[in-house]
């Protein structure tokens, strides 16, 4: 597992990558047999999470540029027998691979640890007792219900007025025009071009939010912080802040060339 890890976070950190022997580079059914030897070697549960919960920490702000359906496992044969010794593969592979390889273990590690079921099992209990509570009880309980689905984690889909098909199009459409990649989690990686090399990606996002915004997609009871938020957890890699989302929206209209893009965007 460490030099897995490890590797995830070479090929991350864009080193370079130099030759590795064929049997490091493994499919999906066999990353979860090694997995479930990995889970069978702790005494406890307890040592288990710990374990896991590093790893989870070391890879969970990770992300890496790949090509749908690009090329990810590769195990070169000749005359039925693996190449012996090591084999190089050019960053583009490497990003393939590990995106895939990354996906997985954040999938089950955040399974092992629970992290998806621990907002749902707080509103749950917190549900259960509000239908026991008297009336006046009740109603002083409503705020903190509504701070807990306030703290659920937000994506960009979670700001559109139309979660569904509004969302679907706009997001099929910046795909479509080479400015996205899903990740198939709620979550993309950025990889829109601008003519101005010095705008940075995350104005960029800023200036398509606000755009959508203006064309009315977006929410309107929407604080800076709220849209920060959604943004900095559904692209990979990129922090938003509430100041720097604001300071794109106060100044929107003096940055409305860059926004010519999306044009498509009616």
């Amino acid at each position: 597992m460490e030099a897995l890890i490890n590797y995830l976070t070479d090929v991350y950190d864009r080193k370079k990558i130099g030759g590795i022997n064929q049997d490091f580079f493994i499919k999906i059914k066999e990353l979860d047999k090694k997995l479930e030897k990995y889970f069978l070697f702790f005494e406890n549960e307890s040592e288990l999470k710990s374990d896991i919960e590093s790893y989870y920490n070391r890879i969970k702000h990770m992300s890496f540029p790949h090509e749908d359906g690009g090329p990810y496992y590769i195990k070169h044969l000749s005359n039925d027998n693996p190449i012996s010794g090591n084999v190089s593969y050019p960053p583009e592979w490497h990003n393939n691979y590990s995106h895939n390889i990354h996906s997985h273990l954040i999938k089950v590690f955040k399974d092992k640890l629970g992290i998806k079921k621990k907002i749902g099992e707080i509103m749950h209990a917190n549900l259960m007792q509000f239908s026991k509570d008297k009336p006046e009880d009740q109603e002083k309980k409503e705020y903190s219900l509504a701070q807990i689905a306030l703290n659920k984690k937000q994506y960009l889909k979670d700001l559109f007025k139309d979660s569904n098909i509004g969302y679907s199009n706009i997001i099929n459409l910046l795909i479509k025009y080479d400015f996205l990649i899903d990740n198939n989690d709620d979550t993309f990686d950025w990889k829109g071009a601008t003519e101005d090399p010095s705008l940075k990606a995350k104005t960029f996002i800023c200036i398509l939010t606000l755009l959508l915004y203006r064309k009315n997609y977006i929410k309107t009871n929407l604080s800076n912080k709220d849209i920060a938020a959604a943004l900095s957890n559904t692209f990979r890699g990129i922090t938003i802040t509430p100041k720097t989302y604001g300071e794109n929206r106060t100044n929107f209209d003096s940055k409305k060339i860059y926004a010519k893009p999306f044009h498509f965007i009616n």
